[in-house]
């Protein structure tokens, strides 16, 4: 059973990023790009938010026991075949 707790969290990071990006984002792209601790921590918002989707993922399948993903991208492949992701938005993800 997928533990709800889990994904809230991530979901928590995933949505305090995002946050923190969009202020990094109306930055002007000079200035944002004239200091490298802008462009360097816009990097680690992104990371830290994909590591935090996948971990997402990753949780889902193990719990549901669907098909084990070999890479990243398969992990977001299993979730839109076993209908967790709509088909239309798989490449999204990918």
């Amino acid at each position: 059973m997928v533990d709800k707790e889990v994904i809230q969290n991530k979901i928590t990071i995933m949505e305090n990023n995002l946050i923190k990006m969009e202020t990094l984002a109306k930055l002007p792209e000079e200035e944002f790009l004239d200091k490298f601790y802008y462009v360097e921590s816009a990097k680690h918002l992104l990371q830290i938010s994909i590591e935090a989707m996948l971990d997402i993922a990753n949780h889902i399948i193990a719990r549901e026991r669907y098909r084990i993903p070999k890479t990243y991208t398969e992990a977001i492949i299993v979730l839109v075949e076993e209908g967790i992701l709509p088909q239309d938005k798989g490449n999204t993800f990918i």
